[in-house]
């Protein structure tokens, strides 16, 4: 359910506290409406999931924030036209012809060498965090390579629903503290190197 205060709502939440953040988002969903305010409305339905930790969550060891809005806004905005095209199917008496996603791609460059570095670090330490949990290391393997909603997961896990939602509970745990403790270290990182810079600059003007 929707949750706000989940940790990784908190995840979300503070990257859309950056500034542009949502112009970005609002670009991105306009490729797939025919107005503003549906765009709009798809950003809104996205960012429910998103901050629903049991649908579509942000995990930072899997994809960068802005690639996995892109595919939750596509999920979101395929499936609102899929329902509005079978309301006018009933509503014309059957004219109206579902068309498939366009699947077209969004043109920004949303992702740097550093990022994806920066991801295959944390991967690397999450895998060494749950390399004793195999279920948590299946779902990894399909979560990062398939873009799968939770139905989707089950069927491509086989496993029923109550388990992926608790092996993905317990894989989310871990990755936000791997996260959590990536951040920690960068934050004792930059502190040393202002602490330094400022030390040289002492010694400089000595």
């Amino acid at each position: 359910m929707y949750d706000p205060k989940a940790p990784s709502s908190l995840l979300a939440i503070t990257e859309l506290h950056k500034p542009g953040m949502f112009g970005i988002l609002r670009r991105m969903a306009m490729r797939k409406a025919r107005h503003e305010q549906e765009a709009d409305d798809f950003v809104s339905h996205s960012l429910i999931r998103v901050l629903d930790p049991d649908d579509m969550p942000w995990l930072p060891v899997i994809r960068q924030f802005l690639l996995h809005m892109r595919v939750v806004i596509r999920r979101v905005s395929y499936r609102m036209n899929r329902s509005k095209r079978a309301h006018a199917e009933v509503s014309d008496g059957g004219e109206a012809q579902e068309t498939a996603e366009s699947g077209e791609r969004v043109d920004e460059v949303i992702d740097d060498k550093r990022a994806i570095e920066t991801r295959k670090m944390l991967g690397a330490r999450l895998l060494d965090r749950v390399k004793d949990d195999a279920d948590a290391l299946e779902y990894f393997r399909v979560a990062k390579t398939d873009e799968l909603e939770p139905a989707g997961l089950a069927a491509a896990l086989k496993w029923p629903p109550e388990k992926v939602h608790l092996v993905r509970k317990r894989f989310v745990y871990h990755a936000q503290a791997v996260y959590q403790e990536w951040q920690d270290d960068e934050a004792r990182r930059m502190k040393t190197l202002r602490e330094q810079a400022t030390t040289d600059s002492k010694g400089e003007r000595s």
